[in-house]
């Protein structure tokens, strides 16, 4: 199986987004007489924004754009696992190009899912390219009650931001959106609970991304339901009256930070006077702990469990110790 090269003529132009580089000297047969060539996947066209995230109910994209990707590259065989590995007894040849093939596809499926979806069970452990890919399908694809809420929210929340527009033909906008209708009938009937579910999230959608995400990954929580909803809403309401009475501003992503005057602190006394707010995530936004131990998407422990956090915490510096940050002044008022 020869995967053809790609032209290297930057004039011509193509429609292929990757191209496959093919080395004639490292080439080999196998036992049923195929032949199989060292190939490597080059190219920066896949796009940008296209990472596997369980958060994101993007895996019908997401798989899609591989199996386009393997099959102009040659490498089906490996991501379908209809190619065997060679012997390496008996042709060490095919057998280390084989591996190179399916090392590269791995690590290009790595590379692009998010770091939660890196440390699910089942995947970290996967040693070839079909094996991780069957994996992910497998956590992406499992239909229980909550993921099928959870997938319905998902569907539902990215329908409402599609839009007509002049700059895209209006049948493909059509076609987009008939397509998330019936992926979301397909499965089940839509629950009334679930449609207030969808409204509270939709209206976080500009200033308080960082609450739609942290309810996002509570759905996959047993009897996930709007209450749950609500009652992280009012979490949420009551941290904001709190930085307000520290006088910090409710958004702490605002650029402009109001710091309490001395005369304002003057005004407490010594035994009651608080030690500051505590800390707030940087990543997202909640208390109680920093970036370096949240594990929400995005913070440096993203995907590990709370249990893990706390020991990696228990063991920082003393110097990083959430207790032990400043408030907003460190001053001695007198």
């Amino acid at each position: 199986m020869l995967p053809t090269p790609a032209s290297n003529n930057p004039s011509v132009s193509s429609p292929v987004q990757y191209y496959v580089t093919v080395d004639p000297l490292l080439q080999a047969s196998l036992p049923s007489g195929i032949r199989i060539s060292l190939c490597t996947v080059e190219g920066n066209s896949w796009p940008t924004d296209l990472i596997l995230d369980l958060g994101k109910a993007n895996w019908l994209e997401w798989s899609q754009e591989l199996k386009f990707l393997a099959m102009q590259s040659g490498l089906t065989p490996w991501l379908e696992g209809t190619l065997a590995c060679p012997d390496s007894s008996l042709f060490p040849d095919a057998h280390y190009i084989w591996t190179c093939n399916d090392d590269c596809l791995r690590a290009f499926i790595l590379l692009h899912i998010s770091a939660a979806d890196s440390y699910m069970d089942g995947v970290r452990p996967c040693i070839t390219a079909h094996d991780l890919f069957v994996a992910l399908c497998t956590a992406h694809e499992i239909d229980d009650q909550s993921r099928r809420t959870y997938t319905q929210i998902s569907f539902l929340m990215k329908a409402l931001e599609i839009r007509l527009t002049h700059d895209k033909p209006i049948q493909d906008t059509l076609a987009e959106v008939q397509s998330y209708w019936r992926r979301i009938t397909a499965k089940g009937e839509i629950k009334d609970d679930l449609i207030l579910i969808v409204i509270l999230l939709h209206s976080m959608s500009d200033h308080f991304t960082h609450l739609q995400q942290a309810i996002q990954n509570m759905m996959h929580l047993p009897n996930f339901n709007s209450e749950m909803v609500v009652k992280r809403i009012l979490d949420e309401d009551a941290l904001i009256r709190r930085r307000r009475e520290f006088g910090l501003p409710a958004n702490p992503s605002s650029v402009t930070v109001t710091i309490p005057s001395q005369s304002a602190f003057a005004s407490l006394s010594i035994n009651t006077r608080p030690r500051g707010p505590k800390a707030i995530c940087a990543n997202c936004k909640r208390e109680n702990h920093v970036a370096d131990f949240c594990i929400s998407p995005g913070g440096k422990m993203a995907g590990c469990s709370v249990d893990e956090a706390r020991a990696a915490y228990r063991n920082a510096s003393p110097k990083l110790r959430i207790n032990d940050l400043p408030g907003p002044t460190t001053r001695t008022h007198r």
